[in-house]
């Protein structure tokens, strides 16, 4: 498992990010679950990993439908094996050939503390 470097957050502005963890692993009904925050933008990215011969193992999101039945803010948009910051340490007796899907925080009314900040520097004052 490659971690993320460390994300500088000084031109966010005061924020529960400037405390929070910018990854959390953890197990939700058996399975291997992540949050990464968008280490650019500030959202949240949240990942769970399904194992070889669970049926969507491998199914890729862009083109298998049945990945567009699962529920998920804004629909599911990643799917792959693992690699980079998107993989965990397999608990015990776990596989390490899990199957990762994900979505993002990036949408409407999500925060993006990054994105603001990019804005507020990037923007004129007057918009």
């Amino acid at each position: 498992m490659s971690q993320q470097p460390p994300i500088d957050k000084s031109d966010w502005g005061e924020g529960p990010w400037q405390t929070e963890p910018d990854r959390v692993d953890f197990q939700h009904a058996g399975l291997p679950c992540l949050l990464l925050r968008h280490p650019n933008w500030g959202h949240w990215c949240g990942y769970v990993a399904v194992p070889p011969g669970h049926p969507l193992h491998g199914a890729d999101w862009k083109t298998d439908e049945r990945v567009g039945s699962l529920e998920a803010h804004w629909g599911i948009n990643y799917s792959d094996p693992c690699h980079g910051a998107i993989c965990h340490v397999p608990a015990p007796g776990e596989p390490d050939n899990v199957w990762w899907f994900g979505c993002d925080f990036h949408h409407l009314t999500d925060s993006a503390p990054g994105r603001v900040a990019f804005e507020r520097a990037t923007l004129p004052a007057e918009l």
